[in-house]
């Protein structure tokens, strides 16, 4: 019953905070604070390295697993072929507080998170942020009060920066793979369900498309800088480090989401589940209705398949 379900949103706490006193920040670093696994879209973040070289683009820490260490070798071959302006593991051998310290703004390409403190942190910090949304993530944030404007929900990139072939080949694999994998046979027009989220009369969104494809389309733009001139957005949004926005959100995420708050939801939360009487609940038999949800052809992003 919905009287029954309880809402406990994670505790957001900088550790560190010394270290954001003590270190010089670096106007023109920009860092991604993140350990660098498929789901991170990768390519995405160095993209923007690949339009923007007059900026430094660190990222903090590579991935462990053997399949996200292949795809992340295989960006860290690009960048050295191409000379991007990336420090890759710049928080291996430092604490994270110190490094974040440096950074003139915070990045995130991500396509996935959990509870979406990559939306919070850098505001506790003091740095403007930038880079994708994940509004599904950030909503109750966002509901909340937090200023997340800065950040763009897709990026889309000229079609023909792609081959179409490719493209649906690509979109036709992963789908196999997915449902495959649950022993689940395609649904109808899944193609053009997935198509229709990927492809747009704006272009391809590219963070839907995995690091094959991504990496297709920065070679293109590598060699021809001006066909970037047709993506949305084109650039990142402006930082300022006195963007009022910066104490703003600081403010709001101590006072809606620091530990007193945290501690205050909890008791609630303990206070209803003893006051509630003890029952049953029987799960609905065979339903697949939050598998197929997850499943959706529109939902498709090929790095997370």
């Amino acid at each position: 019953p919905a009287d029954r379900l309880h809402l406990l949103p994670n505790a957001i706490a900088l550790a560190g905070a010394g270290d954001l006193e003590q270190t010089t920040t670096r106007s023109g670093v920009r860092v991604y604070p993140t350990r660098a696994i498929r789901r991170k879209n990768l390519g995405e973040f160095l993209l923007w390295a690949l339009l923007e070289p007059s900026d430094e683009w660190w990222i903090t820490l590579a991935p462990t697993s053997t399949e996200d260490r292949l795809y992340y070798d295989r960006w860290k071959a690009w960048t050295a072929q191409h000379k991007l302006p990336v420090r890759f593991e710049a928080g291996a051998n430092r604490p994270f507080s110190e490094v974040l310290a440096e950074a003139g703004a915070v990045i995130s390409t991500s396509i996935t998170e959990g509870f979406g403190l990559a939306f919070a942190e850098p505001w506790l910090a003091g740095k403007p942020l930038c880079g994708r949304a994940l509004r599904d993530i950030t909503r109750d944030l966002e509901t909340d009060g937090l200023d997340l404007s800065c950040l763009y929900d897709e990026l889309r990139v000229p079609a023909d920066l792609l081959p179409e072939a490719a493209l649906r080949q690509a979109v036709q694999d992963a789908l196999v793979r997915i449902h495959k994998a649950f022993g689940l046979p395609l649904p109808d027009h899944a193609m053009d369900r997935a198509l229709t989220m990927i492809r747009s009369d704006q272009g391809i969104e590219f963070g839907r498309i995995g690091e094959n494809l991504q990496s297709m389309i920065l070679q293109r733009l590598a060699e021809d800088p001006g066909r970037a001139a047709g993506m949305t957005p084109r650039t990142l949004a402006p930082w300022d480090p006195d963007d009022p926005r910066i104490l703003q959100n600081r403010d709001l995420l101590v006072s809606q989401y620091g530990l007193l708050a945290y501690r205050e939801r909890l008791l609630t939360l303990y206070q209803s589940v003893l006051a509630a009487p003890i029952s049953t609940v029987e799960a609905p038999a065979g339903d697949r209705t939050l598998l197929d949800c997850f499943l959706a052809p529109e939902k498709l992003h090929i790095a997370r398949s």
